[in-house]
């Protein structure tokens, strides 16, 4: 692959790739000796995404638990764990 894919790639989805696949693109980088703030910017931006998702998951998470029975976001989009009823012979 050439140097000029790589940075794409860090540049392009380094915020989308697994945590595997994050480390090898960087120990890829530092063995070429490429500019390695590509990768440390792809970094900050995949820490910012993470932070955002989980503060969206907290807010509907609170809103849920305001909300009566039946009318919260979670059960609207059917996110909610279903009761399992006890199966009877």
């Amino acid at each position: 692959m050439l140097n000029s894919q790589l940075i794409t790639i860090a540049r392009h989805d380094g915020h989308q790739i697994s945590t595997d696949a994050f480390q090898l693109l960087k120990q890829e980088f530092t063995k070429r000796d490429l500019d390695i703030s590509h990768i440390e910017l792809a970094a900050v931006n995949k820490a910012q995404i993470k932070q955002e998702e989980i503060q969206k998951f907290k807010d509907m998470l609170l809103m849920n638990l305001r909300e009566p029975s039946g009318n919260s976001p979670l059960m609207k989009k059917k996110m909610a764990v279903p009761i399992v009823r006890s199966w009877r012979a």
